[in-house]
């Protein structure tokens, strides 16, 4: 495949700077995890450190819900057509609203009646945001979409930290901390939107199975967390909530860089189907470089990582299954890559469903007795079983993902 490239100078400048803007944004908001986490840098009260973490991986998920995929089919719509605009407010109250509204429902049951209001709005802002954010970028706004992110996570952070010097922050702050930083960067966007009175309002009609296939692959991943928030207080594995948040924010820090680096080696090392195992290994054997490279680092990141943890130390059978997870984000990414570049979508989400399927007849079958390492294997033997079935089962019949307006 060859990709024209007639960015000027002055474009590919502007572009490079808005990467690196998009990076820092994002390392910022890592380390903000990190810290809060590990509890080393800033002493910040347990139980608030793993609601935190637990209450954003709901709020994710719910965001993932409602939007559906929509910032996707709004980046290809104004990369194809910047006189074509979605209006963000007229998607939010008629696609995201309803979604938004049932699974605030249930973050009722799941946290408390405030964590419940402050996930919907939040949802809803968010969803705006990302809407308006896929359509600078496609305008190369980069600079502005940088500037947007400092108001979400940093900025949550710098306020949050910034309280917790003077006094212990409690749940409720922590939320309405949460809700006013997303308003802020709601707002911001908002004000710096791209609208002329020539642009062509379109409505966009989502690609229901690419929504589909953003849930399945969160839940791939982040399944124990969603359900830690449920049961983890409750059971014979309350003295290690604080150190499995910790472990869990690994695999999502090695995901984020693996994303970014996988926009250049995905092309280049796809799975071809039908699958020919003797070349695999042989394209194995051509990167095996890359292979040993991205082993070692992951190996000494997470030595150096599980060593900013401040507490009990951390065993290393308990490591052991968040470091066999975060091995396998290359071959995950690549393999979803190869499926949906090669039209096989279908196949994609079966997959994925069968994989998360049995990470819910695991949780069913040790809740009565569930210990951090019962958890903590949950995630790995999707990861696993995902593999399996991509590289064994029939991919079956090409459906092209397709953008319509």
């Amino acid at each position: 495949m060859t990709i024209k490239t007639s960015e000027s100078p002055k474009e590919l400048k502007t572009a490079l700077t808005g990467f690196v803007s998009l990076l820092g944004s994002s390392v910022i908001s890592a380390l903000g995890f990190i810290i809060i986490s590990s509890n080393r840098f800033v002493e910040v009260e347990s139980a608030t450190a793993v609601f935190v973490i637990l209450f954003v991986q709901w709020q994710t998920l719910g965001l993932t819900i409602a939007k559906t995929g929509i910032e996707q089919v709004v980046f290809a719509m104004v990369t194809a057509n910047e006189k074509t605009y979605l209006d963000p407010s007229r998607y939010v109250f008629r696609r995201a609203f309803p979604l938004a509204f049932l699974f605030s429902v249930v973050v009722l049951f799941v946290f408390s009646p405030w964590a419940s209001v402050v996930a919907f709005f939040t949802i809803m802002l968010d969803t705006y945001s990302l809407i308006v954010m896929a359509d600078l970028n496609a305008r190369k706004r980069f600079k502005t979409t940088a500037l947007s992110n400092l108001f979400n996570y940093p900025l949550f952070f710098i306020i949050f930290f910034a309280l917790n010097y003077f006094q212990d922050v409690g749940v409720t702050l922590v939320l309405t901390v949460f809700l006013l930083t997303s308003f802020a960067r709601w707002t911001w966007l908002n004000c710096n939107r791209v609208v002329n009175a020539d642009f062509e309002q379109v409505v966009c009609k989502v690609n229901l199975e690419m929504g589909i296939q953003q849930v399945l692959n969160y839940l791939l991943f982040r399944f124990d967390q969603i359900v830690l928030a449920i049961i983890g207080l409750k059971l014979t594995m309350h003295g290690d909530v604080g150190m499995y948040v910790f472990l869990a924010r690994f695999q999502e820090l090695i995901s984020g860089v693996v994303i970014l680096a996988g926009t250049v080696l995905f092309p280049k090392m796809y799975i071809k189907y039908p699958i020919n195992g003797w070349a695999i290994i042989i394209n194995l054997k051509k990167h095996a470089h890359y292979v040993i490279g991205y082993a070692a680092t992951i190996f000494v990141a997470m030595v150096v990582y599980l060593n900013l943890w401040k507490g009990q130390p951390i065993p290393y059978y308990l490591a052991l299954p968040f470091l066999i997870q975060t091995m396998c984000i290359v071959l995950v990414n690549n393999v979803t890559y190869s499926v949906i570049r090669q039209g096989y979508l279908r196949s994609l989400l079966s997959n994925m469903s069968f994989s998360t399927i049995l990470g819910l007849l695991m949780f069913v079958f040790l809740q009565f007795d569930l210990s951090a390492l019962d958890l903590a294997w949950i995630v790995p033997t999707q990861v696993i079983m995902f593999l399996l079935l991509s590289f064994v089962r029939d991919w079956g019949k090409i459906k092209q993902v397709t953008v319509s307006s």
